[in-house]
């Protein structure tokens, strides 16, 4: 909140800033009047007067940058920034010749601190010969390394997102398109393997900039692309800068290089990037084993893109990105869906089924230990009791020890922030289930069983269960049979029918409750007046709530109001009738409906988000031994070398077969058949 908060009070000083400024730019005989009105009569006079004197002179503080425009502007920038006619054009050669001072100057501020004004000739794309001009000159060498690190170019809020071009120059040119700027700027010795203030190379910049907006994502990560805003111009200039970086022998380094927040370019591209970006990285990483006609093979390595064998949250894999992230878009694609089919299919589907079943019985188990009773005279009976507390027992300790297994593995924070498929209400159960189950079987024995006071001198034991006991039964039973309706959303089956039920009760329940409880709350406080209980007491107050409450149920009894004629009673008990029965309800009904129609439009995209959880929990849950034996192989090693530790998987995949005879055909025909094929295939389209 404290973050948005600065976010919000930097926009307002940018609005405010960038007013002060238009006034000022209206002020003739003013350096700043001189270069926004360049093209006009009075923008020349303004000039004239402005630069009258020298620098020692009163009121010529901004020939050396000793005076600033209100944004922290020389008006070298200011110029350039400006510049759309001869005129200005003039203007700025003016100033970058008579005044060395402004040449290599920065913004001041936190708005745009550190811009030049090279980057804003990048941005504005002037011509090549200015361009030239600015690097050419000594100045220009000190510009290339210049940080552009104001608020303009890191928060999202002030520019959707759209100018973050990475503070170096040659970043600049990159992320805004201009492949013939930025080879300029290499051959003038910008350096390639900058990185930004957050980490970032010029590898990590055109992947975000794969997508134009950024949004807020409801389930937990920062940011996620958002797909319909791609731009296909990233992938040529992504192919672009590896080529200069292999020349210079980086691509690898700076491939493989993580930034602050822990991605490489490729997980960066799993969690915000584009699809198209995303699957031009992946091809990248797939090397042809062969080809015979229409048919290719290839091959993956799984080494970053599968969880590690060592399972450590170091450098999270592609797969375990995809997940965090809940790119349905990309889970379904063939190589990501074909990774996550063979680890289902070898091992994962197993140990998910055979989890279920102990999931499932140990919920009987729970329910057999609730339901019998204690009676030492029955055998058959105490025999199913102390087998349903010691199975029960059993699992619980499995279930502690597993936790506290996965806190050393990877440390607490790590185990209560990034978990899958837990809730951290969950994780704290799991952690403690073995000790309330404890507690309960000791509780329930000193209350009726071996340690339960004889009758003869306490008298008959009492019955009544404490009320701590009875929420932790309570809460035992939720817990297990949650742990089950959870586990049904692995079976393809039924897990879209509980993802609608999980999303109806997260949103639209949630919604409905929130706006019916301001209406039960309004009409129980009329219906309590208009029933002349005001002084009656909370308990009063309370049936009052019960009756309005009765109105959703539709069971609404005006027999003693009509006969009292209570007229103001019955039109309130009327109103809540109308409103809650037919309003709230159907829109309620009406909201679920919507979600229904949504997710199942979306059922095998949801499933495959559910199963892929599923699959990357189970792999963390696993010890390297097991993850390589051959039940659970699924993949093979570079040169059957275990020792190598390069797992790979082949892909096989036809091309069109059409499109690869017409291809075919093209390269044979003679230009004259070339040219009668193509005019045969545009009459038959």
């Amino acid at each position: 909140s404290s973050s948005r908060a600065r976010r919000r009070s930097s926009v307002a000083d940018a609005n405010t800033k960038s007013n002060i400024r238009a006034v000022l730019t209206q002020m003739r005989g003013t350096i700043w009047h001189a270069v926004m009105y360049a093209d006009t009569d009075e923008g020349k006079e303004s000039w004239e007067i402005a630069t009258e004197g020298g620098p020692e002179q009163e009121g010529n503080g901004w020939m050396t940058g000793a005076v600033r425009g209100v944004m922290g502007e020389t008006p070298l920038h200011l110029a350039v920034l400006k510049t759309t006619t001869k005129a200005h054009d003039e203007v700025v050669n003016r100033l970058w010749d008579n005044f060395p001072e402004l040449r290599a100057a920065v913004y001041e501020g936190d708005i745009h601190m550190g811009e030049n004004v090279l980057h804003i000739a990048i941005v504005r794309k002037l011509s090549d010969e200015t361009i030239r001009k600015f690097v050419s000159s000594q100045a220009g060498k000190v510009m290339l390394g210049q940080r552009a690190t104001g608020h303009f170019f890191k928060d999202p809020d002030m520019t959707d997102g759209c100018c973050n071009y990475g503070e170096f120059p040659l970043c600049f040119a990159a992320c805004t398109n201009q492949p013939d700027v930025f080879d300029f700027l290499l051959s003038a010795g910008a350096m390639l393997d900058v990185t930004t203030l957050e980490g970032d190379s010029l590898l990590h910049l055109i992947v975000s900039h794969s997508v134009h907006l950024l949004t807020a994502n409801p389930h937990g990560v920062d940011w996620v692309a958002a797909n319909k805003e791609d731009s296909d111009w990233t992938l040529t200039m992504y192919d672009h800068i590896e080529k200069r970086m292999r020349e210079k022998e980086i691509y690898s380094v700076m491939s493989a290089h993580r930034n602050n927040d822990g991605y490489t370019p490729l997980t960066l591209a799993a969690a915000r990037g584009s699809k198209k970006m995303f699957l031009h990285l992946v091809n990248k990483q797939m090397t042809v084993q062969w080809n015979y006609g229409p048919v290719t093979c290839r091959k993956l390595r799984l080494d970053g893109f599968d969880v590690g064998l060592e399972n450590t949250w170091e450098g999270r894999s592609v797969l375990e990105v995809l997940v965090a992230a809940e790119r349905m878009d990309i889970l379904n694609e063939a190589q990501i869906h074909r990774v996550l089919n063979a680890k289902w299919d070898k091992y994962a589907s197993r140990i998910f089924i055979r989890q279920f079943i102990l999931t499932f019985l140990h919920a009987l188990l729970l329910i057999g230990h609730t339901c019998c009773g204690f009676e030492p005279e029955n055998m058959v009976k105490m025999g199913v009791l102390r087998g349903c507390q010691s199975i029960s027992a059993y699992l619980f300790l499995r279930m502690c020890v597993q936790q506290i297994a996965r806190i050393r593995h990877w440390g607490l924070d790590m185990f209560i922030h990034h978990h899958y498929q837990s809730s951290l209400v969950e994780k704290l159960y799991k952690l403690f289930a073995f000790a309330i189950h404890l507690f309960l079987v000791y509780s329930r024995e000193k209350r009726e069983g071996i340690w339960a006071p004889p009758p003869g001198l306490l008298g008959k034991p009492k019955l009544k269960i404490p009320v701590v006991e009875k929420f932790l039964w309570i809460l035992q039973g939720v817990m297990q049979m949650m742990a089950v309706f959870r586990g049904m959303m692995g079976f393809e089956e039924y897990g879209h029918f509980v993802l609608m039920l999980v999303k109806m009760l997260r949103s639209d329940l949630r919604k409905f409750m929130a706006i019916y409880a301001v209406f039960l709350v309004g009409f129980s406080h009329a219906s309590f007046i208009a029933e002349n209980r005001i002084g009656a007491g909370l308990s009063s107050y309370v049936d009052a709530m019960r009756d309005s409450f009765e109105a959703l149920l539709q069971q609404v009894e005006f027999e003693n109001s009509w006969a009292a004629a209570d007229v103001t009673f019955i039109f309130i008990g009327l109103c809540n009738f109308f409103v809650v029965s037919l309003a709230l309800v159907n829109l309620l009904v009406a909201m679920m409906s919507t979600t229904y129609e949504k997710i199942s439009q979306e059922s095998m995209l949801q499933w495959g988000l559910v199963r892929a959880t599923i699959i990357i929990s189970i792999d963390h849950d696993m010890g390297k031994a097991q993850r390589l034996s051959d039940a659970c192989r699924y993949f093979e090693w570079e040169n059957n070398d275990i020792s190598s530790g390069m797992r790979f998987m082949t892909f096989t995949s036809g091309e069109d077969r059409v499109q690869y005879l017409k291809q075919k055909r093209k390269k044979r025909a003679t230009p004259k058949e070339k040219k009668l094929s193509d005019l045969a295939c545009s009459r038959e389209y």
